[in-house]
Order: structure tokens, then sequence, then C-alpha cells
């Protein structure tokens, strides 16, 4: 633990039981800092009386330049417009700390941005050729980490190994453990909430946990965060996400038509297992957003899914392909397309389209599609993926995580990938089951078969009431976190004892298919929307 961690964390321990407006005093000591909490009713009243002495002022802007050494001026101007505070007018006026203000600074600290690491690397080097410390780091330490970046270019400078960002990261963010952001009140990643802060509060505790917590170093439990938690919450652009191989940074978003999408852009060198990616969101539940609606619609499509696309595909394309939109650096740059739920057919699509694209312009592009608990396509697009896939001159890779107590991956046709030749698709098939293991059914299911579908609901009643727990249970928890419960996964895919058709199509089990039947009572539209399009849209050449 550093000086500046174990510092932190001793504001942190003296503010989790104080009240939001409570006063916060912070005094510099020969042996560290001391944190004076006290009570200030005079906000009760207004401004009736807001006298300050020149004395307490003084000592206000003492408590307020200790974090200006901590994280910089320009740093927490830029956490400010944010999050919604203004430290800079606090300190101009001598207005005294509040535990609210510390704890959206602590939140904003722990949410760094590309533009924070890019100014974090100028400073480095500037500094280290003036021989002089940044912030709370040694002269020496300053100079070791700029001679990193000496050698590089402003335009090259993002490009580091995984390990180089990670010092950058920690100097970001100087918090010796996770509590010490929160106040000591973490917040839980499953709650759920309508007010802003609260979803703010689980982005950001999600985000560390990607970064510091090994468990999240390996599938399936990377990209089921990803898909469950991040996606889900949508982080704005500039957002720095870590992989297991690499850090991104969020640089374009897409909200169309129901569908929303980000644009991961690696700041780490690529791999490949880690290159440019666009994740998709599930449904929105957001009943006073236009976009809520048009996601809910989205989902009763006979077309399910289709209208996301269609009314987003232009400004994706673009996006994916025309370098001058500073996203990818040339249009063989290999693409990875990952979502879930609603997001996953979204997801599946966009991998269509881009799929014929390379077809079209012989662009030899590698391109992976991972979903998780993802409805399904229609079967005309499935159909005419497969022969898309046995032209397609690059690498394609298909990846189907799936909890079995779900059923939302009942939802439509067939997952994207059936009816294709393996020899030109690569498909793996993953699922999420509960196995109790004193009654030895792990044996048997790892020796056995595909798992059993939920049973057929008897009524729609009854499937309407399975359907909302589900969403509220498996859909949405990161199973292999339930530490009450085992859980288990294995690919047993086209590999196993059934072959990918059978377990991507729903046609011959009736414990799946009814699920699809019943959503058809409800649905409208044309179920040729997407197939129609895919048909008749041209992919222009950007370069």
């Amino acid at each position: 633990m550093t000086m500046i961690g174990k510092e932190l964390s001793q504001i942190s321990d003296a503010l989790e039981n104080a009240w939001p407006k409570d006063k916060v005093i912070i005094s510099k000591t020969e042996s560290g800092i001391t944190v004076d909490i006290k009570k200030d009713y005079s906000w009760l009243v207004g401004n009736v009386w807001d006298y300050i002495s020149d004395e307490e002022m003084e000592i206000n802007r003492q408590s307020i330049d200790y974090f200006y050494e901590v994280f910089g001026e320009k740093r927490i101007s830029r956490i400010g417009e944010r999050y919604g505070f203004d430290l800079d007018f606090k300190r101009e006026r001598g207005e005294y700390l509040t535990r609210s203000d510390i704890e959206l600074l602590f939140l904003g600290a722990a949410d760094p941005r590309v533009e924070d690491i890019k100014e974090l690397i100028t400073d480095l080097k500037i500094q280290a050729e003036k021989k002089e410390k940044h912030l709370f780091l040694t002269a020496e330490k300053t100079n070791e980490l700029a001679q990193k970046w000496l050698n590089l270019s402003p335009q090259e400078q993002m490009v580091q190994k995984q390990d180089k960002m990670d010092d950058l990261l920690n100097i970001l963010t100087p918090f010796s453990k996770m509590e010490d952001i929160f106040l000591g009140d973490p917040p839980s990643t499953d709650s759920k909430s309508i007010f802003w802060l609260p979803k703010r509060k689980r982005l950001i505790r999600c985000l560390y946990e990607l970064r510091n917590h090994e468990r999240y170093q390996k599938f399936p439990d990377w990209i089921t965060r990803m898909g469950k938690r991040i996606g889900s919450v949508q982080p704005e652009i500039g957002t720095v996400i870590s992989h297991p191989e690499g850090y991104f940074g969020i640089s374009h978003a897409v909200k169309k038509g129901g569908s929303a999408k980000l644009f991961l852009k690696p700041i780490t060198e690529t791999t490949e297992n880690f290159h440019h990616g666009v994740i998709y969101r599930g449904t929105s539940t957001n009943i006073l957003s236009m976009d809520g609606w048009q996601s809910m619609l989205d989902d009763i499509r006979q077309n399910i899914g289709a209208e996301g696309v269609i009314s987003s595909f232009e400004e994706t394309d673009k996006i994916l392909n025309d370098p001058s939109f500073s996203f990818i650096d040339s249009p063989n740059d290999p693409l990875w397309f990952m979502g879930m739920s609603l997001g996953g057919g979204h997801a599946q699509r966009d991998f269509c389209l881009q799929a014929k694209r390379g077809i079209v312009h012989q662009t030899p592009r590698d391109m992976k599609l991972t979903t998780v608990n993802a409805v399904n396509v229609d079967e005309d697009t499935c159909r005419e993926f497969a022969k898309i896939a046995k032209r397609y001159p690059g690498f394609l890779q298909i990846k189907q995580l799936t909890d079995t107590e779900d059923i939302v991956h009942f939802f439509g046709d067939h997952h994207l990938g059936i009816y294709s030749d393996l020899r030109d698709v690569k498909i793996d098939l993953y699922a999420l089951e509960f196995l109790d293991k004193d009654e030895g059914l792990e044996v048997e299911r790892l020796e056995n078969k595909w798992p059993e579908p939920p049973e057929q609901p008897d009524s729609l009643i009854q499937g309407i009431w399975k359907f909302i727990q589900t969403l509220r249970g498996a859909h949405i928890r990161e199973t292999r976190g339930f530490s009450h419960r085992v859980y288990h996964m294995d690919n047993r895919g086209p590999f196993g004892s059934r072959p990918v058709d059978a377990i991507f199509s729903f046609k011959d089990d009736p414990r799946r298919c009814w699920w699809e039947e019943k959503r058809q009572y409800f649905s409208f539209g044309d179920k040729k929307a997407f197939i129609q399009f895919m048909n008749e849209v041209e992919f222009p050449k950007y370069v």
C-alpha cells in the first residue's frame, strides 16, 4: 500500500458514517494527514448566515489543495464537469469541503478516461525534462515512468504494453482497495435503481473489478461481466475498460431504433484475442425515454431486433470501415461483436452484414461474434449467413454462452451459425448449469448430453410468470459468482454428442419452441424485414 493509498483510506474511513453536508477538514502533518469532521447546519437556513472568516477560508483552501496535490487541478476540473461539482469555485470562495464533494471526487478519480491518460503521459515527459516531480510521485519515479514514453510521437503514445498502462492507471486511481472509493459502502453489482448516482457507482465498481480481480481475467467471467453489467449501463465515450490482454477506450456510441452500441478501441497493443470490438446493450426498460420504448418494441417484432440494426446500419458501417472516423486503422482490422439478450440479436445481424460486406469488397477481415443469453434471429438470415460464410475470405468465429435456467435465448428462430459448414465458421457453444454434486449429476452431465431446457409451462400465465422470474434471476445475474450454488461450464458445441444444428434449432423440442410461439402472439411487423434489407443494401467503399 502506497502512502497516498493509506491517506485516501484514512479519509474514507473517517467519512464512512458522516452526513452528506458535514464539513471535512484535512490537515497535513509530518507523519501524514489528519481528518476532522464537523457538523454544520447553516445549509438548513440557506443564505441567511453564510459568513466565513479569513482563517476558516484558509483552512478550507488547504483541505482542497490536498486533493489538487493528489489528482491535479486540471483533472479535478474535468471530474467536476463529469460528475457535477466545482472544487475550483469552492477554493476561490474559501468554502468548506463536504462528504458529498469527496464522494463524487473519489468516484470520478476511479473512473479514468482516455484523455486523462494522454494528459498524464504528456505531463510526465515535461516534468522529467525539467527534473520536477509529478503530483505525489518523487522526481526519481517521475523520470522512471517518463522514460517509457520519451521516444514516442503523440500519435503513438497510446499504443503501449499492458503493464505500462497499469502504471498509469495506478497513478490516476491511487486507492489501496475498492471500499475506499465508495467511502466504505460499495454498491451491489446486482442492485437495480433508476437513479443516476447508484447506476454510476455500480459501473465504477464493475470497471474496477475488471482491472483488479483475477476472476475477470478469463472467460466466461470477463465476457458475462461485460454483457450483463458494462453493456447495460452504457458508459460514456472515453471510458477505459480492462481486458485480460489489454485496455479498451470507448471511442464512439450509436443509439438508434432500440439498439445501443459502444465501439471499443484498443489503447494498448492488439493481440489475436484483443482488438477492435463493439458491445451491444440488451433491452432498455426505461419507460421515460423514447429509446426505451423503441428497445422494447424491437423485442416484440416478428423479426426480433431487426429495426435496431437497420436504422443504425449506415452510421455503424462507416465507423467499422472508414479510417477517417478514427476507430479502425485499416478495413482489414479484425472485429469482435458481443451482445447480451436483445443486444445479442443485434450483434448477430451486424456480424452477418459485415460478413456480406467482406464478400462484396473481398476484405479478408477476421471477425468474431460472442453472445450471452441472447435472442435469436430469423431462419432466412441464418440460411443466408451459411451461404456468406462459405464465400467469406477471412476467418469467422461464433461463441454462444447460455445459462440453462434462462429462457430468453429461446426467443426468435435460430442462433446465427445454424446450417453453416463447420469448415467455414468456427463455432463454440457454452452452457452454464447448476449441478448438484451430492447427487452425482456432474459426472453424468460431462459424459451425457447438452443440458435439458426448463419444463414447458402449462399455460400462458405460468409462462409469463416464468419469464419474469428469469429476467430477475438467471438472465441478469453473473451466474458463476454465486458462491452458494455450484455452476459448471462446458463447451460441447459441434464436438459433443449433439450436432450444432440440433442445439441451435428449437423446432424439434417443444420446451424450447413454445416460448417463441407465445411471443408471436404479441408481435407485429414483417418477418422478412431484415433479409429484405440485407439483400438490397449497398456497401460503399470508403478507402
